[in-house]
């Protein structure tokens, strides 16, 4: 029982690790220069599970053994879901638009709301002239999702 503990135990860690990220970690400011906390955790996960495989303690039965090498399995799919969706759909974004911001062209049309509340079409505005002679800074941020 002692193996299935220590594997179950680095199972707990890749699981702690995902769902935290989701639960807390996201919604905090910066959060994607910083997940090497997250990542470190992964792997120490990984690495108590392995242990307990590959050198699990002395008398240990057959299924006690296979159940360790399951959560091993276990814990490298977590942290391998967490790595896919951390490196490749979080980080999908759209096409820019910088091409279409140029001085002197056309502003693409952007329906938004503005910082009083109410509706703001930048391409709406520039036609009517409320923006001529004035500058404009529109800044774009990626929210919680």
């Amino acid at each position: 029982m002692k193996a299935t503990g220590r594997a179950l135990f680095g199972v707990a860690l890749c699981a702690a690790a995902t769902f935290g990220y989701f639960a807390w970690w996201a919604k905090q400011p910066g959060f994607g220069a910083h997940e090497w906390p997250l990542w470190f955790v992964q792997a120490l996960g990984i690495a108590v599970a392995a242990r307990a495989v590959l050198r699990p303690p002395p008398g240990i039965l057959r299924a006690d053994r296979f159940i360790a090498g399951l959560c091993l399995v276990l814990a490298l799919g977590v942290a391998g879901l967490f790595f896919l969706f951390t490196r490749d759909a979080m980080y999908q974004l759209p096409p820019a638009v910088a091409a279409q911001l140029a001085p002197g062209r056309a502003l693409p049309a952007l329906a938004r709301t503005a910082a009083d509340g109410s509706a703001f079409d930048l391409a709406a505005e520039q036609r009517s002239g409320r923006l001529a002679g004035k500058k404009v800074v529109v800044a774009f941020f990626r929210g919680f999702w």
